[in-house]
């Protein structure tokens, strides 16, 4: 089928498209190579700068069907290119790509391989193994990373200090959450509806809890909503002003 849509008229050369297609076929335990052959463009027909499209897209299709080793191979394949955005680019879908195999101790050694080899990882990469290491429970890594990207001069965005949060409330941490959205605001990032929405995922028990009748006055769950109504109706009074 879908050699039949690359030969269509209409049809424009999709390297995520592509790297898809060959990573379902190599989960499948089907040869790709066969398809490869199949397709002039991958032969020679590519510039250099879309075949270092394709193996970037490579590296995280094979990723998100859980297969590494092919994973490193297409990164490995990558840095053979005659292209200088190949390598940098390359250690970006690696690293995205390992955190996604919910591997980010490895990830970071890449991102560490990435600094030696003198590429300074930008957000996204700093982002994504937060991520990662927050969805492993990994709160200690985590926070260093954050703590090291300030250092290089990355600001956290909202979408990072989001995932921060999030992890502490899937630790169970309120405390550590409040703390964060404190961080956040001092840092002049305003807390968005996600942000706000991982506030309240923390404590679903107490969300109906607008009175103290409930007898849990102390609770640390029932605290931290107070915490949330308080601050949400200071952003809404500011932002009608």
């Amino acid at each position: 089928m879908y050699k039949m849509v690359r030969d269509a008229v209409w049809y424009k050369w999709d390297a995520r498209l592509h790297a898809r297609i060959v990573a379902l076929l190599a989960k499948d335990g089907q040869s790709n190579a066969a398809m490869l052959q199949e397709l002039p463009e991958v032969q020679g027909f590519l510039s250099l700068a879309q075949r270092a499209d394709l193996g970037c897209a490579l590296i995280e299709s094979y990723a998100h069907c859980g297969l590494q080793s092919h994973a490193l191979a297409a990164f490995q394949d990558l840095q053979s290119l005659p292209l200088a955005r190949a390598v940098p680019f390359g250690y970006k879908s690696l690293i995205r790509a390992y955190c996604v195999l919910d591997l980010p101790s490895e990830a970071e050694q890449f991102l560490r391989a990435m600094q030696v080899a003198g590429y300074q990882p930008s957000g996204d990469e700093y982002k994504s193994l937060i991520h990662g290491f927050g969805r492993n429970g990994m709160l200690r890594e985590m926070e260093m990373l954050a703590c090291e990207m300030c250092n290089q001069g990355v600001a956290l965005d909202t979408a990072g200090f989001n995932m921060i949060i999030s992890s502490y409330g899937q630790a169970g941490q309120h405390d550590k959450m409040v703390e964060v959205v404190d961080r956040m605001i001092a840092a002049g990032v305003e807390p968005n509806l996600v942000s706000w929405n991982a506030l309240t995922k923390a404590c679903p028990s107490l969300i109906t809890a607008l009175s103290d009748d409930c007898g849990l006055l102390a609770s640390p769950e029932l605290l931290l909503l107070r915490y949330i109504f308080i601050k949400a109706k200071h952003y809404l009074h500011v932002n009608r002003c």
